[in-house]
């Protein structure tokens, strides 16, 4: 366990004080129709919202893409990717 890497405060539940997943769901506002909680992992360059339908762009947190899982959801969007 000596490769353990201390939680930083904004990933832990401050109700219940365990790390929250890794990838982690961010909850944004939508741009066209004002929905308060668009669910959108923090890896995801694109939000869809479920009440309108319309697509925008997500910019992802700074400690985004630091933790394993969220280094291989990254990956397949990379140059090689074909779509």
């Amino acid at each position: 366990m000596a490769d353990t890497q201390p939680v930083p405060q904004e990933r832990v539940d401050p109700v219940t004080g365990l790390s929250l997943p890794d990838p982690f769901p961010e909850y944004v506002p939508c741009p066209h129709c004002g929905e308060p909680e668009v669910e959108v992992y923090c890896y995801e360059k694109i939000a869809r919202c479920r009440n309108c339908g319309k697509q925008f762009p997500h910019t992802s947190p700074p400690d985004c893409g630091l933790y394993p899982f969220c280094k291989r959801a990254v990956e397949p969007e990379s140059d090689d990717h074909e779509g």
